[in-house]
């Protein structure tokens, strides 16, 4: 199968409470490395995280990038659960 075969495809992230500068430097990294026409979206899944930069900042940040989307779960449900979610 060649690259031009292959369909765009979502990548889900899920954190919990990460560091702001690790978070961002991943979605760029997926954002900056991946073929533009290979990248359908970006799916952040927040498990609960508590640190307020997370919060209204983040969305907000979210909210200035094309293929970023944000999902949040209201209380922490674990690693398993939280990729069902962005899925």
């Amino acid at each position: 199968m060649s690259v031009t075969e292959l369909q765009p495809t979502s990548v889900i992230i899920i954190f919990h409470n990460e560091a702001w500068s690790t978070l961002l430097r991943t979605v760029y990294s997926v954002i900056n490395r991946s073929p533009a026409h290979l990248l359908a979206e970006v799916i952040l899944v927040d498990d609960a995280s508590t640190l307020p930069r997370l919060g209204q900042e983040l969305q907000d940040w979210v909210d200035t990038m094309d293929k970023v989307k944000l999902i949040r779960n209201p209380e922490r449900r674990g690693l398993m659960v939280t990729r069902m979610k962005g899925v």
